[in-house]
């Protein structure tokens, strides 16, 4: 299935290099790099549906566990809590 419209297509994808064992931060630094070149002139196409989608919230870059993570839709109070700073 193709986009309907220019605005179906969302070309915001994170790369995350998860699994590394203990490469030298450069090595990943290079593979990203050449992952996103790669991606540049030959992009990648998939269909997802709202069954796909979940909101997280994280402390971390890392692959680490996520402090909150929920299909949607998520209730509106929730969300708010992840976002705004605790009352002192």
């Amino acid at each position: 299935m193709s986009a309907r419209e220019p605005a179906d297509v969302d070309g915001d994808m994170h790369i995350v290099v998860g699994h590394h064992h203990d490469a030298p931060r450069e090595t990943l630094d290079r593979a990203v790099r050449a992952i996103r070149r790669k991606l540049a002139t030959s992009p990648v196409t998939f269909d997802i549906t709202a069954a796909d989608v979940r909101v997280v919230a994280a402390d971390s870059h890392t692959l680490a566990p996520p402090l909150f993570s929920s299909p949607i839709p998520v209730e509106a109070g929730i969300v708010r809590a992840l976002i705004e700073p605790p009352d002192d």
